[in-house]
């Protein structure tokens, strides 16, 4: 029979819990007696297998020595037989080593887990705080973004009012009325006017029942500026008898000021200066 104390020693070295004088005594009594190495071995075994078997965690350093307290104590007090206890001992101590190694183990482990969940709940907390100051945030610069949208498109807006306006005091519309001249009773009838863009440096004449230009013959369109000695031609055109039509025309120079438009009755092709009749001019 292995004394209590080997027994409990067993326990402890296959822990690496004996130390000094106790350890060195317990290393010459496994050299001495084959039982208690066998019995040593199977317990290092049994502690290996179920350690192995869990999650790294401490277990505080008092629950295994009162374990041991408890079962040697629960020992002493059975009913058993000095036989069995013997048989006994030798079979359940390893196993109840064994059982109180895991009791330790899964206590210390369940108290990591829950630090664990704790963290991990508070982790979780910090995020969703996180993602919804993020949220509000995007909404904010959501918000100004559109304010921003909203004044830039007003401020288009306002840009192409301006230029809107700009562009209508560059134009200028003037009615061309009939020149007193031998002509004068043919164009009696005639109703003309021109549109004058000064930024785009073109107009439109418009008429409306202009007689055909006499065989051989054209109408030629001037733009009158005080700066040239004489009018600016603007190009030629032709007239069917009766219909209204439109001539757009762009001048042969820059004009800075259109003061007069005017059209006269040339030879094919234009003229540099005015040579047959004005029959039209605006004031």
């Amino acid at each position: 029979m292995i004394d209590e104390t080997l027994q409990d020693q067993a326990a402890l070295h296959a822990l690496g819990m004996l130390r000094g004088v106790e350890a060195t005594t317990f290393q010459a009594a496994l050299a001495a007696t084959p039982e208690l190495a066998l019995m040593a071995d199977e317990i290092a075994e049994a502690a290996a297998a179920i350690t192995l078997a869990l999650p790294a965690a401490k277990a505080p350093s008092e629950i295994l020595p009162r374990l041991l307290t408890q079962i040697r104590s629960e020992r002493t007090h059975g009913q058993a037989s000095p036989a069995q206890a013997e048989s006994n001992e030798s079979n359940w101590m390893p196993w109840a080593l064994a059982a109180s190694i895991a009791i330790a183990a899964t206590a210390g482990f369940l108290a990591g887990a829950k630090v664990a969940s704790v963290n991990s709940a508070e982790r979780i907390t910090q995020l969703n705080s996180r993602t919804e100051r993020a949220d509000a945030e995007q909404q904010r610069l959501t918000a100004i973004i559109a304010a921003l949208k909203e004044e830039r498109g007003a401020m288009e807006q306002r840009v192409n009012d301006l230029r809107q306006r700009d562009a209508i005091s560059q134009v200028r519309i003037a009615t061309l009325k009939v020149q007193k001249t031998a002509l004068e009773k043919a164009y009696a009838n005639v109703a003309a006017f021109v549109i004058w863009d000064a930024s785009g440096q073109n107009g439109v004449m418009r008429f409306d029942k202009m007689p055909q230009a006499a065989a051989g013959k054209v109408y030629q369109m001037w733009v009158i500026d005080p700066r040239y000695e004489g009018p600016v031609s603007a190009g030629v055109f032709a007239a069917e008898a009766g219909q209204e039509f439109d001539v757009k025309f762009k001048p042969t120079r820059e004009i800075a000021n259109a003061g007069k438009f005017a059209v006269s009755i040339e030879q094919p092709g234009g003229a540099a200066s005015p040579l047959g009749p004005i029959v039209l001019m605006t004031n």
